[in-house]
């Protein structure tokens, strides 16, 4: 079975108010808080543009963890955007699904995104980590205003990185550990976000995980919105 999407996804339904600087978003840095502020801006002036998501894809990915994420990130009106860390498009999940990408890395922007997406799985999750294009990226993130969003054993690419050091985190159990984690406090939750950052724990918060990034980009009310048409109650813990 090969899933397949368009190399350019059309936003669908309404636009949805940013929040306002600062709004529900303790810990976000002062180039954050400018980003949303001028987020805001636009959308008073009706001049706000589509968020935009980067998923990185590697062989070896839990198939899921991207595309329900990236499903209900579409749902709330947020461009999403496949990108293969290899040189091929097409990557071959955990279970065996194909997913083909829009782009291959070297061909793709990484500046562009206003977050980048890193499901989990393996060997996918250590393909991303050796992935030097993409660490990069994650390593400006910060400084640029950008938004990661990890799932599973994912969000230890950031955590090799330093990028969780001094945060609350989660991630798959059997990845909760020191070396992988530098830094970080793993709470054990479901999905958990700490100033730019956005970490779920495995498979089974995929939606909830889409639903958090969902609200940090088009708004808590867009957010809700989607959920209440896909008629899901979120997980606890």
């Amino acid at each position: 079975m090969s899933p397949e999407k368009s190399s350019s996804l059309k936003k669908t339904g309404g636009k949805a108010a940013p929040e306002k600087a600062g709004e529900n978003h303790p810990g976000e840095t002062g180039y954050q808080t400018e980003h949303r502020e001028e987020h805001y801006k636009e959308y008073e002036k009706g001049e706000q543009r589509m968020s935009l998501v980067y998923a990185f894809l590697a062989d070896g990915l839990e198939e899921v963890e991207c595309l329900a994420a990236a499903d209900v990130l579409v749902r709330a009106g947020i461009e999403v955007k496949f990108i293969s860390v290899s040189e091929k498009k097409e990557v071959t999940g955990t279970h065996g699904f194909r997913i083909t990408a829009d782009a291959c890395i070297g061909d793709a922007d990484l500046s562009a995104p206003d977050c980048y997406l890193l499901p989990g799985g393996q060997p996918g999750t250590e393909h991303l980590a050796e992935c030097r294009a993409l660490c990069d990226a994650l390593l400006s993130a910060e400084k640029n205003g950008k938004r990661i969003a990890a799932i599973c054993a994912a969000p230890t690419v950031p955590g090799r990185l330093g990028l969780l050091r001094g945060k609350r985190c989660t991630c798959y159990p059997g990845a909760a550990n020191e070396e992988k984690l530098l830094g970080a406090e793993y709470t054990g939750l479901g999905v958990v976000t700490d100033g730019y950052v956005t970490t779920a724990k495995s498979v089974g918060f995929a939606l909830d995980f889409g639903l958090e990034v969902a609200s940090l980009l088009a708004g808590q009310a867009k957010a809700d919105e989607v959920q209440d048409r896909m008629i899901y109650e979120k997980r606890i813990g």
